[in-house]
C-alpha cells in the first residue's frame, strides 16, 4: 500500500475533482442547516436514504454576498423562503476543493 502525505492527499483530491468537474452542476439535496454572516450564507447540505434516518451524504457550501444580492434581486424576499433548514432543493454549484495551509510565523529575538 502506498503511503502520502497529508498535502499530497488533498492536492490530488483537489486536482481530480478540478479535472472532472470543470463547470458547475447541478444537485438535488437538503439544506440541513443555514447561518448568515456579513451577507455571506452558510449551507450545510444533505441526502438522506429512504428511511429518512440515514444520511448518505453530507456536504458545506457558501452563498458569497455578491451572489446572494443577485439571487435577492431576481426572486425577491422568496429567496428568505427557500433557505428553510429541511427544505428540498436544487441548486447550481461550482464544486471546489480547497486546501487549507498555515503560514509559519517569524520569530525574531
Amino acid at each position: 500500500m502506498q503511503n502520502y502525505s497529508l498535502y499530497e492527499l488533498q492536492e490530488h483530491l483537489r486536482r481530480v475533482i478540478a479535472l472532472n468537474f470543470p463547470e458547475a452542476i447541478w444537485i438535488n439535496c437538503e439544506i440541513s442547516a443555514h447561518n448568515e454572516s456579513r451577507g455571506h450564507h452558510f449551507l450545510s447540505l444533505l441526502e438522506k436514504g429512504e428511511g429518512e434516518r440515514e444520511i448518505l451524504a453530507q456536504a458545506d457550501a457558501v452563498i458569497w454576498e455578491r451572489q446572494f444580492r443577485k439571487l435577492r434581486k431576481e426572486l425577491g424576499k422568496e429567496i428568505h423562503q427557500l433557505l428553510q433548514n429541511g427544505r428540498q432543493i436544487r441548486l447550481k454549484a461550482k464544486v471546489d476543493f480547497h486546501l487549507i495551509t498555515f503560514e509559519q510565523p517569524e520569530y525574531s529575538f
